[in-house]
């Protein structure tokens, strides 16, 4: 007998590792395992944006005109801007870019516009509300590594940078079988002497939770000949089998024996 850990360092060392890899787009991808590192070609934001709906300025400008500056320009999201006029100020909108020449928005609650002329108020400092180039994600930066487990916040990483399709090792498929004259699928009525069978939803949820495929053979009558061909067909069908029950000793334990008939136990 050995104990539960070192029955599982023994599994993961003599565990063969796949290199089978498909491409699939970042919105099909959750819970796969990525195959390569990915590297941000841009950067995250592309330019200075506005993180406040206000009004964009040059600190320095509005210090020497009292902070009183005539609006030149309005500048909603998604629109390159035009160069701010010096000694001016422009309408901005949450996201959209910082024009040249203007270094600090102020939070529209804080300003007055009357006439065409902007009164910036508060106690706004210079470079406030500005998310700069770059300060998320640089380009060249490797932000994922292959063997990440993609989540979904991994999925939006990706989107953020462009990336539409990716590299992602293929599931396993993980052949699972119950075997049993006692077991009895839940939504039947259960004889005398009958069961039913939790391993195989307990199983189904383990694997699926993990990212790998199922392959379902189902419960085995106990007999040998059943057990060795299901084993033989599991063998064909998944990279990995997993078995519940039928591996004790007992007359009706098929597993052990089918096993060491068709390769080896270990």
């Amino acid at each position: 007998m050995i104990s539960v850990s070192a029955a599982i360092d023994q599994l993961i060392a003599s565990a063969k590792t796949t290199d089978a890899i498909e491409s699939l787009p970042v919105t099909q991808s959750h819970g796969r395992v990525l195959a390569e590192d990915i590297t941000a070609t841009i950067d995250v934001p592309p330019a200075d944006n506005s993180a406040m709906d206000g009004y964009a300025f040059c600190y320095a400008d509005a210090l020497k005109n009292d902070f009183i500056l005539p609006l030149s320009q309005r500048i909603p999201a998604g629109v390159a801007p035009q160069a701010l006029t010096p000694s001016t100020i422009a309408r901005i909108f949450t996201g959209a870019e910082i024009p040249s020449g203007a270094d600090t928005v102020a939070m529209q609650e804080n300003c007055t516009e009357q006439g065409g002329t902007v009164t910036i108020g508060g106690s706004v400092t210079a470079a406030a509300n500005i998310r700069l180039k770059g300060q998320d994600i640089q380009s060249g930066q490797t932000i994922l590594s292959a063997g990440t487990k993609l989540r979904a916040q991994e999925m939006g990483l990706l989107s953020s940078i462009g990336i539409k399709t990716l590299k992602v090792f293929k599931p396993l498929k993980i052949a699972i079988f119950s075997t049993g004259d006692e077991l009895v699928e839940p939504g039947k009525d259960l004889q005398p002497g009958q069961i039913y069978n939790s391993n195989r939803a307990t199983l189904t949820g383990l694997i699926e939770s993990l990212g790998m495929s199922l392959v379902d053979l189902g419960t085995v009558p106990d007999s040998l000949e059943a057990t060795e061909a299901v084993l033989q067909k599991a063998a064909v069908e998944g990279d990995i089998i997993l078995s519940a029950g039928g591996v004790s000793v007992g007359d009706e334990d098929y597993v052990k024996s089918a096993v060491a008939k068709l390769g080896s136990i270990d």
